[in-house]
């Protein structure tokens, strides 16, 4: 697998009939997977295939009680507020929750930083 663009596999992966997997493509993709200062850097198929278990359980759990978009618009705003590194457990910890509130918070904790 080439480290330097498998972009490809996680936009794939959001293209996925199984909601669970098309919230780990996304999560990839927020997180700059094959992207050279990307904080995941995947190298191989069974790397990738690591990463999808180890995330299961959390994607599995918001697929069953929310849209891909509505994870998504968490990621985004963990994404563009979060001081620190987030997941996916992070969005389950944020999801339901008012967005201004959740941005507003996350600044809160910029600013104690």
């Amino acid at each position: 697998m080439d480290k330097r663009n498998p972009i490809s596999k996680s936009e794939d992966m959001t293209e996925n009939k199984s909601p669970h997997i098309q919230i780990i493509g996304s999560y990839l993709l927020f997180k700059g997977y094959g992207l050279e200062k990307a904080p995941i850097i995947i190298e191989s198929n069974e790397q990738l295939q690591f990463i999808i278990r180890r995330n299961l359980r959390s994607a599995s759990n918001l697929a069953k009680a929310y849209s891909v978009e509505e994870v998504e618009k968490i990621m985004e705003i963990l994404d563009q507020n979060a001081p620190f590194d987030w997941n996916i457990s992070s969005v389950e910890k944020y999801i339901g929750r008012d967005h201004n509130e959740i941005i507003k918070n996350l600044k809160v904790l910029k600013q104690r930083k």
